[in-house]
């Protein structure tokens, strides 16, 4: 298992006119196959807009850029629909069962008679922003109760230059995605017993996969490092 962690990258998946859709293929990188996790990237130019999608399970989307999106959720068992500004920081919880769309502001649509459009809102219940001074942060269920309802939990680290973190091994058994938002770096992974250990080097736009049992310390690089973490508990 150790030697198929390493820093994967991405392929496109889809590009279009609005924007284009990359993923990490579970066929490129087994681990993501044999943990049963994905994970994909969403660019959306001006006037964007990706189409209503029904999650089979759940997730957790994080606005990288961009401050002018909004993004529609529609419970099952309800026609009634949440629409959302978006900006970044913006952590975004999507439970099992949701559809969802989302769009880069700018869309022009053309109703029919008496149609009308849900008007925007920065609704604190479905979204929480990370964008601020704090070097990490975690939301679980206790910080923010609605990302309870996809069983998942959120770390965002803020690494200056060289700076290290500590590897911690998490009370209640987890895998973790985590991204690399900006920067480089190492990620030093340790299994039990310790000589399940590696290293991975890292770079803006990688991801890395660390299955359950493992501790991962980060050793940022001169121009430091954000990563971007989803953990499979509640915390």
């Amino acid at each position: 298992m150790v030697q198929n962690m390493k820093a994967m990258n991405p392929r496109k998946y889809f590009q279009g006119v609005g924007g284009s859709y990359n993923k990490w293929y579970p066929s490129d990188y087994p681990l993501l196959a044999q943990s049963k996790v994905r994970a994909g990237m969403l660019l959306l130019h001006p006037r964007g807009f990706a189409i209503l999608h029904y999650s089979d399970a759940s997730k957790v989307g994080y606005v990288l850029q961009g401050n002018n999106g909004v993004t529609g959720f529609i419970f099952p068992n309800t026609s009634n629909e949440q629409v959302i500004k978006l900006q970044k920081g913006d952590l975004i919880p999507v439970p099992a069962g949701v559809t969802s769309w989302c769009q880069q502001n700018g869309l022009i649509f053309k109703l029919q008679k008496g149609q009308t459009l849900t008007t925007p809102t920065k609704a604190t219940k479905f979204i929480y922003n990370l964008d601020n001074n704090e070097s990490i942060m975690k939301v679980s269920e206790f910080e923010f109760p609605f990302i309870g309802e996809t069983g998942l939990a959120v770390v965002v680290d803020r690494l200056g230059p060289n700076v290290v973190r500590s590897p911690v091994l998490l009370v209640s058994p987890a895998a973790q995605l985590i991204y690399v938002a900006g920067g480089s770096g190492t990620f030093q992974i340790v299994g039990l017993p310790s000589s399940s250990k590696t290293e991975v080097h890292v770079e803006s736009g990688q991801l890395v996969f660390v299955p359950k049992h493992f501790a991962v310390g980060k050793i940022a690089a001169e121009q430091g490092m954000e990563y971007f973490s989803i953990l499979t508990t509640k915390m």
